[in-house]
């Protein structure tokens, strides 16, 4: 029976989080995920690595705060938007360069 075993979790720091096994989760003390091995496999194996970028976007998405996520839908539009902002804010300081060059 699962009540009869507990799985303890080590950090570096020197904290421990025993649980019992037949403790149900809660999703506010979830602290490590399982990821399946054969999802894994799949996911590492895979000659398109665009499956595996668009999984690994997915998963930082979803661990951004809401603050984070700026009104946007996924990592993609977040690195999209930022570096439309950036390529703007470069794009004004050769404007202003060139002119300041004309002078």
């Amino acid at each position: 029976m699962a009540s009869e075993f507990e799985a303890s979790l080590s950090r570096k720091n020197g904290h421990i989080d025993t649980k019992n096994l037949n403790d149900n989760p809660t999703s506010t003390s979830e602290k490590v995920k399982y990821l399946p091995q054969n999802f894994l496999e799949a996911l590492c194996t895979n000659i398109d690595k665009k499956v595996f970028e668009e999984e690994l976007e997915k998963v930082i998405f979803s661990r951004l705060d809401d603050a984070q996520k700026i009104s946007k839908s996924s990592l993609r539009e977040i690195i999209d938007f930022r570096k439309e902002i950036i390529e703007d804010s470069i794009n004004q300081k050769k404007n202003k360069l060139e002119k300041s060059n004309h002078i």
